[in-house]
Parts: structure tokens; C-alpha cells; sequence
């Protein structure tokens, strides 16, 4: 994504939620370790590999396809999350014309540093995040942006 620079006032906040943003997982057929992280512009899904991504000395890659989930030891990260909505500034606004607006994703210490009619300075991360896909349904895309800071 590209790092952009808003500023606007936030018309609704979300509830804060914890996301899992990594997870370790151990090869049976290798007994490699490796860290698969969530998938934002997925929904932050984090699903578990299909097949092990290790491979030995000579490139040959692992066969393996079942794992097991470490819990004990690695980075099983677990990350603060809101949703806010930000609006242009009135000032921006032509007259006649609705106001556009843009979901934004706080995490860590960024989450309730802001309330509805704040105005705010984010600077961020544009992404896409796609909706589920379901049969008979056209696929969505939403664009967000990721605040680094606020």
C-alpha cells in the first residue's frame, strides 16, 4: 500500500476486538517450526498452511501437509484492534456534495485514542480487504487504510 497522509473528523468507532497475528506451527514429517501470520486484506483470517514451506539442503521442499499448532513457545501474537470511520473536514467539502469517508484499522496502542467528533491527523497504510467469497455473490473489495499514527 501507499503511506498517505488524512485528515478528517471520525464519525463512528468500533468496538475493540482482539486478533491473533501469528501463529506457530511444527511440521510432523519434517519437524521444522514456522510462524504463519494473518492475512488483513483477507479479513485478518489466519489459516493453517496447506502444505510445509520448509525445504532441506538441497532445495527439496518438505511433503509434509499436517501440523500441529505450538501454543507453549513462539510468537502466538495477540494484537488490540478498532475500526474507526473518518469523514473530510467540512471545510472540504463542496456545497451540495456528500462527504466521503474511509475506514480506518487502529491497532496496539493507537486503539481508543479517539471518540466520534474527534477531528484527527492519521497517517497510514491505503489497503484492500476482500470480502468472504460466497457463491452467487460479486466479489467486494473494501479500501481501508492501516493508521501508524494518530
Amino acid at each position: 500500500g501507499k503511506l498517505l497522509h488524512l485528515r478528517g473528523t471520525v464519525i463512528r468507532t468500533g468496538a475493540v476486538k482482539l486478533r491473533q497475528g501469528a501463529q506457530t506451527y511444527h511440521c510432523t514429517k519434517c519437524k521444522q517450526r514456522f510462524i504463519v501470520s494473518a492475512d488483513m486484506s483477507q479479513g485478518n483470517k489466519l489459516e493453517a498452511p496447506k502444505k510445509c514451506p520448509s525445504a532441506d539442503e538441497n532445495g527439496n521442499s518438505c511433503p509434509g501437509s499436517n501440523f500441529r499448532v505450538i501454543n507453549e513457545e513462539g510468537p502466538s501474537t495477540f494484537q488490540d484492534l478498532q475500526e474507526v470511520r473518518i469523514q473530510e473536514p467540512r471545510e472540504g467539502v463542496r456545497v451540495g456534495a456528500m462527504p466521503r469517508s474511509l475506514t480506518v484499522v487502529l491497532e496496539n496502542d493507537l486503539v481508543d485514542a479517539c471518540q466520534a467528533g474527534d477531528d484527527v491527523h492519521i497517517t497510514g497504510l491505503v489497503e484492500a480487504r476482500w470480502q468472504a467469497l460466497r457463491p452467487g455473490v460479486p466479489c467486494q473489495v473494501e479500501v481501508l487504510a492501516r493508521a501508524n499514527s494518530l
